[in-house]
C-alpha cells in the first residue's frame, strides 16, 4: 500500500473517527443502522447537492438515492445516501471545529477497549499534542496541519488529500479527506465487492475535489 492511504488498525480508524465515515457507518465490524431522515433543513438540502446522482453511482456502481441521517449532522453539512452495505457519504465543515474535536475522539477510541499498540499509541500522542489546548485554532490554521495530522496516524497526503482504505463490516469503505480555505471535506463510500485499487482512488480523489469545491463556493460552512 503506498504511503498516500493510511495504514490499517488504530492509524485507520483515526483517519475515519476524524469525521463521519466510521462513527456514521458504526464500528468497521458491525455497521449501525440507519434512519430515514427527516424533512431536509436548508443545510441538508445544500450537503445533498454535494454530489450528484451520476457521480454517487460512479462511486460505487449503482444508483444510491435515498438520504438517511448521518450521526453527526450538527457538526456542518453532511449527507448520506444508501443502506449499510451500499453508501456514499460527504462532510464538509469548518475545519476549526474539526481539528479542535480530535483530542476528544482520540479519547474515545482509548476508551473503546480496542487493542492498541505501543507504536499506535505513540502515534495518537503525537497527534493530540499538535492541536491540544489550541482552542482559538481558526479555520485556516487547521487547514495548515492538515498534513502533520495525517503523517502523523501513517499517511501521506497527495495534492492536499489523503484516501484511505478502511475494514467495514466485511467489505471494504474508502475514505477521501482535504482541508483548504478554512473547510475540511470528506468524502466516504462503500458498496459489495468494493476493493482497495488506484482506480478507485482515484474515483474518491475525482468525487472529493467536486464536493469540496461545491461546498467552499456554497458559502454555507462557518469559518
Amino acid at each position: 500500500m503506498s504511503r498516500s492511504a493510511a495504514r490499517t488498525g488504530v492509524a485507520a480508524l483515526v483517519t475515519a473517527f476524524l469525521v463521519a465515515g466510521a462513527a456514521a457507518c458504526g464500528s468497521p465490524d458491525e455497521p449501525a443502522a440507519s434512519e430515514p431522515a427527516a424533512e431536509p433543513s436548508p443545510d441538508r438540502a445544500v450537503a445533498c447537492s454535494l454530489l450528484d446522482a451520476e457521480q454517487r453511482a460512479e462511486l460505487v456502481g449503482e444508483r444510491v438515492d435515498e438520504v438517511t441521517d448521518p450521526a453527526l449532522s450538527d457538526l456542518g453539512l453532511q449527507c448520506r445516501w444508501g443502506d449499510n452495505v451500499t453508501f456514499v457519504e460527504v462532510s464538509s465543515l469548518d475545519a476549526g471545529a474539526w481539528a479542535r474535536s480530535l483530542p476528544g475522539l482520540i479519547d474515545s477510541l482509548r476508551g473503546s477497549g480496542r487493542p492498541i499498540s505501543p507504536e499506535d499509541d505513540a502515534e495518537l500522542t503525537r497527534l493530540t499534542a499538535l492541536v491540544d489546548g489550541r482552542e482559538t485554532l481558526t479555520a485556516v490554521d487547521a487547514c495548515e496541519l492538515f498534513a502533520p495530522l495525517a503523517q502523523a496516524i501513517g499517511a501521506e497526503p497527495v495534492d492536499g488529500e489523503v484516501v484511505a482504505f478502511l475494514p467495514l463490516g466485511s467489505g471494504t469503505g474508502v475514505q477521501a479527506q482535504t482541508c483548504t480555505d478554512g473547510v475540511f471535506t470528506s468524502v466516504v463510500f462503500s458498496a459489495e465487492g468494493l476493493t482497495e485499487s488506484a482506480e478507485v482512488a482515484d474515483r474518491a480523489r475525482t468525487a472529493l475535489r467536486s464536493a469540496h469545491r461545491a461546498a467552499i463556493d456554497s458559502g454555507a460552512v462557518p469559518t
